[in-house]
């Protein structure tokens, strides 16, 4: 049984991390700065990964082609690099996020083992990995700190102003400290908090009553009078362990019974079929030829659209049609050509011919042999197609692909159904980003139906798949 157990997990999770890649299937941390990255030669920072020893990083000026402008893709070189070294099978890359590129720290082992910590170093304060605490959200006027070594083992830093630091309720013993204060270069580095104290007196004033304590190197004066000068001279930072259970969309396996295991698959994964039949193809050009993108692929009753539209200005009643289509501007439009109307709506109607445009830019000549068959409201888009039924793009002429969701997903349910070794119980549970109940919820088998998102994530037999989750 054991046996069993060790092959089925390390099999399942190499085909988590297939289907969903590390950033579902390893715990990470992202740096809360993006690049350029302003580091110091001989600055470092100190992770903790797997809960193994710790690797001390250090960055040097030749190992960049400027340290005051260092790259993401730099210092992932170099962190993956003192990893190797040590023999940890983590790794760093740089990674896009919304405010830049960024470096993300990644775990050695996968799933629920696997962990990333930092627990320091000067350069944590330009990485800024979480989890950073700031004693002000802005400085206050002079404030003034005293240090003094009480023994070999016990710097104190004391807190001399009146004003309560707002946030220093938020710091712990075993929290680190950044300090890199102008006029005491000699206390410059990273230290863990080895006390920490906080009051008030009768009167509301902080002096002399708050503090924390280090355990301060060679280096330090016995006495020293510091007045801050910003906010980034003395940072505080949480040790923060992040695991795979922290991600937004986590993948892993854990363990409810001697032979029994939970497997938990996000309803989307990063493998994905791109077919004719399973992809939506979208393509933006800048040039003037008004039949250029952008084109939605719809293989069974799709049309391929432009990017040139208007909107209805006439309330259009089923079975019926008057020859005209009235509509804001005709301007854009060619001379002839086909429309749809209402498109992607539950409106939607076309292919619809016009004959002409007429003079007042505000008409459409229509066949009159054409029946709509639905109400459509006052306001619908009315759209220019391309041609009548699905772009089939090739590879010169499309920039963006949007795959089908599900299908990895399904097939790594597939994998790691051959892949379970006898005895074991598996249940593999599904998390879907909306939609509470999957079909139940979006897509009912009864009654009425609330939104379209379920079809983006359950698989092509929707009431199938969405059968357990009723009742």
């Amino acid at each position: 049984d054991t046996t069993n157990q060790k092959l089925s997990h390390q099999a399942i999770l190499k085909i988590l991390d297939f289907f969903y890649g590390a950033g579902s299937t390893r715990a990470h941390a992202i740096s809360g700065e993006c690049e350029p990255f302003s580091l110091k030669n001989g600055d470092g920072i100190v992770f903790l990964l797997d809960g193994q020893s710790e690797i001390n990083v250090v960055f040097n000026s030749h190992e960049f082609g400027n340290i005051n402008q260092a790259t993401a893709s730099e210092i992932a070189a170099i962190i993956t690099r003192a990893f190797a070294a040590k023999g940890i099978k983590g790794y760093a890359e740089a990674i896009g996020t919304e405010n830049g590129i960024a470096v993300a720290v990644y775990s050695g082992a996968l799933g629920l083992l696997g962990s990333v910590q930092v627990d320091g170093g000067l350069a944590q304060e330009r990485l800024r990995f979480p989890l950073r605490i700031p004693l002000f959200d802005t400085l206050p006027g002079s404030p003034i700190w005293h240090g003094e070594k009480l023994d070999p083992s016990t710097f104190k830093m004391t807190w001399t102003a009146s004003v309560l630091p707002p946030h220093i309720m938020k710091i712990q013993k075993g929290d680190y400290v950044i300090m890199d204060f102008v006029n005491a270069n000699a206390m410059r580095g990273s230290y863990e908090v080895t006390d920490v104290s906080y009051a008030v007196d009768n009167s509301g004033s902080a002096a002399n009553l708050v503090f924390f304590s280090i355990t301060p190197d060679l280096r330090f004066p016995n006495n020293v009078d510091i007045t801050q000068s910003s906010i980034g001279e003395l940072v505080f930072y949480k040790k923060v362990r992040n695991t795979v259970v922290d991600l937004l969309h986590p993948s892993f396996i854990s363990q409810y019974t001697p032979n029994g295991i939970d497997i938990i698959l996000p309803a989307t994964s990063l493998a994905v079929e791109r077919t004719m039949e399973q992809a939506a193809y979208l393509h933006v050009d800048n040039s003037t030829d008004i039949n250029l993108g952008p084109y939605v692929l719809d293989p069974q009753n799709g049309f391929a659209i432009t990017a040139v539209s208007t909107t209805g200005t006439q309330k259009i009643a089923a079975q019926r049609n008057a020859g005209v289509l009235n509509v804001s501007s005709t301007a854009a439009f060619p001379p002839i050509g086909q429309l749809v109307l209402g498109f992607g709506t539950e409106f939607e109607i076309g292919p619809i011919n016009y004959l002409e445009k007429l003079d007042d830019g505000h008409t459409f000549i229509i066949e009159r042999s054409f029946l709509f068959p639905k109400d459509i409201p006052i306001g619908f888009d009315v759209t220019l197609l391309e041609q009548p039924t699905p772009y089939a793009p090739s590879n010169s002429t499309f920039g963006c692909v949007i795959t089908n969701s599900s299908v990895g997903r399904i097939a790594a349910q597939e994998f790691i159904g051959n892949s379970i070794a006898a005895g074991v119980d598996v249940n593999q549970k599904v998390i879907y980003p909306g939609d509470r109940g999957l079909s139940g919820q979006g897509l009912p088998i009864t009654g009425q139906k609330i939104s379209d998102k379920v079809s983006v994530w359950a698989g092509d037999d929707v009431d199938q798949e969405g059968a357990g989750h009723h009742g």
